[in-house]
C-alpha cells in the first residue's frame, strides 16, 4: 500500500476512534454474545469460533465488558 503500520493505525483510529484492536475485540465480543445468547453451544466452542485464544480469555473480556460472567450473559438474556 506505500504507507506504514502506523500510519493506517492512527487514520483508522481518526475515522473511528478506536483502534483496530478494539474495533476487534468488540466485533468478537458481539459475535461471542450473539452465539451464547442464541444458542446451546458451549462457552469453548464459541470463545474458539469467535477469535479467542481460550473461554478464559474470552470470559475476562466478557467480565470487562459487561460486567458479568458468560454463562450470566447467557442466563440473563434467556430470560428475557
Amino acid at each position: 500500500m506505500g504507507v506504514s503500520r502506523r500510519y493506517l493505525e492512527m487514520r483508522f483510529k481518526s475515522v473511528l476512534e478506536e483502534s483496530p484492536q478494539r474495533a476487534l475485540l468488540r466485533r468478537r465480543l458481539r459475535e461471542a454474545r450473539k452465539r451464547l445468547t442464541a444458542s446451546d453451544e458451549s462457552i469453548a466452542s464459541v470463545a474458539y469460533a469467535c477469535g479467542f485464544g481460550d473461554y478464559k480469555q474470552m470470559a475476562l473480556h466478557i467480565r470487562k465488558e459487561w460486567g458479568l460472567t458468560a454463562r450470566e450473559l447467557r442466563d440473563q438474556f434467556n430470560r428475557g
